[in-house]
């Protein structure tokens, strides 16, 4: 089984996440109003925190922070549509910028548009090199594109600033599978199950990994640790189906 890595979310709402530039240059009023969108967001007051963006973006209509913010505000809400144009708006406004780059990224990656995904995601690790959620974020849209050599550079990037990140470590995994390196990718899964082992995604890479070594039976425990882990999950069908026929093959082989 293939393990999916789209991503559908372009960040998180909170206020640890929205984006409230403080460097010299940025108008007072525009801060002022994008500040005020944050507090009314919030509040649950979605309508009147667009309105504040927006009013920020009249006074600095080239500012990235306040069109990754009006985006993320969108998608929120669920209106994709207008996410994807606000986040392309904030890469045009400043090319290159990571933050940008890794929001418009996830979108496109999220509408099953990889090469273009691939694209941004590549200009978000090259602009923060140190940052491993990037260099993840990219690994997974060239496994996505079929691009496991590729992946394998970026998630070992990935891995190089933050060691024990389990995401980076299962992709990692997933890359070296991609390439048949199967010891090492059931070393990198195992690493990532041993540092997280409530972490479904590791789970279910050390069992696709275990599958294509012809580990049925450890596979097929390894998928049922994933659903048990997480009973709701989205490919829960597909793992099920995993978990019969791995078991079915053992159960053929025992005389």
């Amino acid at each position: 089984m293939r393990v999916k890595h789209v991503m559908v979310a372009l960040c998180l709402i909170c206020s640890g996440n929205w984006l409230l530039p403080a460097e010299a240059g940025v108008p007072a009023e525009a801060y002022a109003h994008n500040k005020e969108g944050i507090r009314l967001y919030n509040a649950g007051k979605v309508t009147e925190a667009i309105a504040e963006f927006k009013k920020a973006l009249t006074v600095d209509p080239k500012n990235a922070d306040y069109l990754n913010n009006l985006s993320s505000v969108h998608l929120s809400q669920r209106n994709v549509s207008e996410a994807i144009r606000y986040a392309e708006l904030a890469c045009k406004a400043k090319p290159g910028y990571g933050k940008s780059e890794f929001n418009y990224a996830n979108l496109l990656l999220s509408q099953g548009k990889v090469t273009d995904a691939i694209k941004h995601y590549a200009l978000a690790a090259k602009a923060a090199p140190s940052n491993a959620e990037y260099q993840s974020g990219y690994g997974k849209a060239l496994i996505t594109g079929n691009k496991p050599a590729d992946a394998e550079k970026a998630f070992r990037a990935a891995v190089k600033v933050k060691p024990k990140s389990v995401e980076a470590l299962a992709g990692l995994a997933e890359a070296l599978r991609g390439q048949k390196k199967m010891d090492e990718a059931e070393k990198q899964a195992r690493l990532a199950v041993q540092i997280d082992g409530n972490d479904p995604a590791a789970h279910l890479v050390l069992a696709s990994v275990l599958k294509a070594k012809h580990q049925d039976k450890v596979a097929a425990k390894e998928y049922q640790q994933v659903l048990k882990l997480k009973p709701d999950h989205p490919e829960a069908a597909a793992i099920k189906a995993q978990i019969d026929y791995l078991n079915n093959k053992v159960d053929s082989r025992i005389p």
